[in-house]
C-alpha cells in the first residue's frame, strides 16, 4: 500500500483493499491506528454492526454514518467506545469530554471531566448555631 506523506503526517484516509472486504481480524480492524485513518467494514443487520465495532480491545473513538436517526442513537447507545461521532468523525472540542474505554486508556481529558482525576473532594458541614 502506498501512502501519501507530507512531512511527518498522513493525507486524511479511507482504506479499502482493492477487492477485498476486511475481516474482524484483520491488524487495521483490531489496533488502534493513531492518525486521520478510517477502516470500512460492511455488515448484514445493526446486531452485527455493534458485533463488529465491540469484537476489539481498544474503545477510543467511533463513527456512525446513516440517515436514519433514529438509528444512529441506537448504535451510540450500543457501542463500547469513548466517543461516538454520528455522520462525522474527529470533531473534537473542549467542552465535551475525550478518552476512550478498554484498553484505549483510563479518564477523560477536555473539559470539567478532565479535572476529576486531579481532584479530592472534601464535605465539611457545620453548625453555624454551636
Amino acid at each position: 500500500m502506498q501512502l501519501s506523506v507530507i512531512g511527518y503526517l498522513l493525507n486524511r484516509m479511507i482504506v479499502r483493499i482493492e477487492n477485498k472486504l476486511f475481516k474482524q481480524d484483520d491488524e487495521m480492524i483490531q489496533n488502534e491506528i493513531f492518525g486521520p485513518v478510517i477502516t470500512v467494514q460492511k455488515f448484514k443487520d445493526e446486531a452485527q454492526a455493534v458485533e463488529y465495532a465491540n469484537g476489539v480491545d481498544y474503545g477510543l473513538a467511533s463513527s456512525v454514518w446513516t440517515t436514519n436517526h433514529g438509528r444512529a442513537m441506537r448504535m451510540a447507545k450500543a457501542f463500547d467506545f469513548g466517543c461516538v461521532w454520528i455522520n462525522a468523525h474527529i470533531p473534537i472540542v473542549a467542552e465535551m469530554p475525550h478518552g476512550g474505554f478498554k484498553r484505549s486508556g483510563y479518564g477523560k481529558d477536555l473539559s470539567a471531566y478532565g479535572f476529576e482525576d486531579y481532584t479530592r473532594i472534601k464535605h465539611v458541614m457545620t453548625n453555624l448555631n454551636a
